[in-house]
């Protein structure tokens, strides 16, 4: 199993950050450890201050476990020309935009997230562009994604610090949710 804290730009039409500036600033700050073999980021040593934990201090690994077993790593992502939608096991029925009416057949949404671009309320009727369908934390939207691995369901919030650097750094407000798989 795999946890997940993801942080995403606030609104998924955002324009993007260029990923080797927010890569040399997120090493900057401690959030980064060295390359891992799959591509993503060994945890930074300043992980642990950049990430709020709620309530009791968790066991998290910060490296790689024999058992396959959740470990912290960072994974940057895009960016992509159009959002990728993340959900998992997590995921709970997302709300409309309009009347935020609980969307009781959200599957197919993701079954055919690539090819859609907008989406019509069957209790309101209004038409939303699929990127604001309210996931609630429990799945999200992004061109530009970084996975903080090791995090479960809100266990964690990115510091005020983390938030800042990232607004700094391209301009706009950023987002988080959580995905297990």
């Amino acid at each position: 199993m795999s946890n997940r804290l993801v942080l995403n730009p606030n609104t998924a039409t955002d324009s993007l950050p260029e990923l080797g500036p927010l890569r040399a600033r997120l090493a900057g700050i401690g959030l980064l450890g060295d390359t891992h073999d799959d591509g993503s980021y060994l945890a930074g040593p300043r992980l642990m201050e950049l990430i709020t934990f709620l309530g009791c201090m968790p066991y998290l690994p910060m490296a790689p476990r024999n058992d396959g077993g959740d470990y912290a790593f960072v994974r940057l992502s895009g960016p992509y020309r159009r959002p990728r939608l993340l959900a998992g096991r997590n995921t709970v029925r997302p709300r409309c935009p309009h009347c935020n009416t609980v969307i009781a057949d959200w599957r197919p949404i993701r079954e055919a997230w690539e090819s859609i671009t907008d989406w019509h309320c069957p209790h309101c009727k209004e038409v939303s562009d699929a990127t604001q369908i309210r996931w609630r934390e429990n799945g999200g939207v992004g061109r530009v994604l970084i996975e903080i691995g090791g995090v479960h369901p809100s266990e964690a919030v990115p510091s005020d610090e983390l938030l800042g650097v990232l607004k700094d750094i391209s301009g706009f407000a950023w987002a988080w949710f959580y995905v297990q798989d």
